[in-house]
């Protein structure tokens, strides 16, 4: 069990890049670490991969306007945070599959973004009922390991790009504890401009659970994490 401030692994990363299914994932799950990434100067992205169109109630509200509404309020989040760029790939909400164009997709955004870390879902989670989460996860591991194969997704524009590890949010099985009690204002201010998916109270309920998870290591506010780092012959180790 590892409990920590901001782990080792960030030490020589320049470039993280966090995978996010829905616009308002990166920011619940992990905008403390976000903030405390952009305060020891590395640059952090942003990819969503879906338009989030179906995250309301009300049924009069046409798709375009509210997938407007949901990239305006990711916008105002990232800004908040320091985040670098904000990707849209704008797949079909609650309707992503596990393919090789979303895998070539992510490969691609890596390389971009030149990653040396990729934070995404934990594609590995118990019970996990969001279709969009487990693929955009899955992908993403998948994505991250084969990245820097030259062989591979020779059509894409971006040079191949090795991935230092990964760290998943919301895990299964957590092994990293990040205190977030200096960047906990910060994180709650960012998960209030999504207005349209009832910030407030999510930032009331994010708060709550961020001071259950510090208590592991005796601090106000923590995030919660499950490290990946390459290994042979398998791709990935825990």
């Amino acid at each position: 069990m590892k409990k920590t401030g901001l782990p080792d692994i960030f030490m020589y990363a320049s470039n993280v890049v966090s995978i996010q299914s829905h616009h308002d994932d990166t920011d619940i799950a992990a905008g403390g670490t976000v903030a405390k990434l952009v305060n020891e100067g590395k640059k952090v992205f942003y990819a969503t991969v879906t338009d989030g169109r179906f995250g309301t109630l009300d049924s009069n509200i046409p798709a375009w306007k509210f997938i407007k509404i949901r990239k305006e309020e990711q916008n105002k989040a990232a800004k908040i945070l320091g985040v670098e760029k904000v990707i849209y790939l704008d797949y079909l909400d609650q309707g992503l599959e596990s393919t090789l164009e979303l895998r070539n997709k992510l490969v691609n955004v890596i390389r971009e973004t030149k990653a040396d870390i990729v934070m995404t879902h934990d594609p590995w989670r118990l019970y996990e009922g969001n279709r969009d989460h487990r693929h955009t996860g899955m992908m993403s591991v998948e994505a991250a390991g084969i990245a820097h194969h030259p062989l591979l997704n020779t059509e894409l524009n971006a040079e191949p790009y090795l991935v230092q590890g990964m760290f998943l949010f919301r895990p299964f099985t957590a092994d990293t504890w990040v205190d977030i009690t200096d960047t906990i204002d910060l994180k709650l201010k960012a998960i209030c401009q999504h207005q349209s998916q009832f910030g407030e109270s999510i930032a009331e309920l994010t708060k709550q659970q961020n001071a259950e998870d510090g208590k592991i290591i005796k601090r106000p506010y923590a995030e919660v994490f499950k490290i990946l780092t390459p290994a042979a012959p398998y791709i990935w180790k825990g």
